[in-house]
């Protein structure tokens, strides 16, 4: 048996793979990778873990045997290939224990596995086949898209989950437009974009958001979602992706955003590289138990954020100024001072497309917070996050405001 690869389309594939592969487990089966072609002779690279799988085409290598199945330790075998220049390798069967990978004038022997019990892995036995995930339904995505939404709000999304905190994305289709949502304990992120469909919602734990932000789609950019009892499926006309299934509650979020025009202060910053540099600059300021900036309102124009020194004493906690910048920004409304978490706050920031508007209603009610275009009414871009605990609360003196 012999397979020949396009060492290009090799050295992709590869490196997907180790997305999944020894993820939480180091037992061999789960440390090796399985190079296999279907009835119709196209080639396949398999990898798994406890708790997913990842199944990727290769639709440029070619095999003289069409039941061609072997099992090699893939990480041998991805430091050998991606150090290849020659535009092919050649993966020969030297009998049932041992291959040879041929590429110019580089030759490796690779010790090969029996591939039937990874075969009989839980994990590998229940990957759907082509007819079943045909017949399946699914939700039909653009992984463009799909990926870029995920990617604004992944940082919402918690890595443990525990009673209060859900450590999955919410995904659904209302009105024609495609919603995903996480939410921690203290902060939701939202990023909504235009599509021809409806569908319910469901949930995607960050793991499996980590795995499908890997995928790269093949050439038609589309995933489809199938969500069932057991397992989530991601396919592409490339990749096979899944994920054993932890079906969550997603928190009931719409009751914290709050009711647009209800805020009494509207904050809009035009450039983005200032907002950033001034994070960054008062960042190290931010010391002890809490790391928030506090947001004041100087005059119409004007924005002073300051980072503060937080300390518990046995009189109380102490706030200490350590350091501030002002910023330019468009303010009307009544001035309310506010403090957020700028580790919250960052990641939002660097995602978004300026202006950036925030909306208070007070220093103790969450502050909405709205870019790419969005607003209230239409939201597009958007993080709705707990004010923390401030040494003053809200200001009375009005501010102009600016038609």
């Amino acid at each position: 048996m012999k397979i020949t690869f396009q060492t290009p389309e090799l050295q992709k594939r590869l490196g997907q793979l180790g997305a999944v592969i020894a993820r939480t487990s180091q037992e061999a089966l789960y440390v090796s990778v399985r190079i296999f072609s279907n009835a119709a002779g196209i080639m396949f690279l398999q990898g798994a873990d406890g708790d997913s799988t990842l199944t990727l085409k290769l639709p440029n290598a070619t095999t003289d045997d069409k039941s061609a199945n072997m099992l090699v330790e893939y990480a041998r075998l991805n430091a050998i290939v991606q150090r290849f220049t020659a535009p092919q390798a050649v993966l020969a069967l030297n009998g049932e224990s041992e291959a040879v990978l041929l590429s110019g004038r580089s030759r490796a022997r690779l010790s090969c596995l029996p591939t039937a019990p990874f075969m009989s892995l839980p994990v590998v036995s229940t990957i759907p086949t082509e007819e079943e995930i045909a017949v399946s339904g699914g939700v039909v995505l653009p992984l463009p898209g799909l990926k870029g939404q995920i990617e604004q709000v992944l940082f919402t999304v918690p890595k443990e989950q525990s009673k209060y905190v859900m450590a999955s994305a919410l995904i659904f289709a209302k009105d024609k437009i495609l919603t995903v949502a996480g939410c921690d304990s203290k902060m939701i992120g939202m990023s909504l974009a235009p599509i021809d469909s409806e569908f319910p919602s469901f949930t995607i734990p960050k793991t499996a958001l980590e795995l499908l932000s890997k995928l790269d789609g093949g050439a038609l950019n589309l995933v489809t979602v199938i969500d069932s009892e057991s397992m989530l499926t991601f396919s592409t006309d490339c990749e096979l992706l899944t994920y054993g299934q932890t079906h969550a509650e997603f928190p009931p979020y719409q009751r914290v955003i709050p009711e647009a025009g209800s805020h009494v202060l509207c904050i809009t910053l035009k450039n983005k590289e200032t907002f950033l540099a001034a994070l960054e600059t008062i960042r190290p300021s931010c010391l002890g138990l809490f790391k928030g900036v506090a947001f004041s309102v100087k005059s119409a124009t004007e924005l002073c954020l300051t980072a503060a020194r937080v300390d518990k004493q046995a009189t109380g906690v102490v706030f200490t100024d350590m350091a501030d910048e002002s910023l330019d920004a468009d303010i009307t409304g009544t001035a309310v001072k506010f403090e957020l978490d700028i580790d919250r706050l960052l990641p939002f920031a660097k995602q978004a497309t300026f202006p950036v508007t925030l909306y208070v209603k007070s220093s103790s009610t969450p502050v909405d917070i709205h870019a790419n275009g969005g607003t209230p009414d239409k939201p597009v871009y958007r993080l709705v996050v707990m004010p923390m605990n401030i040494e003053s609360g809200v200001s009375s003196t009005p501010i102009s405001v600016v038609e």
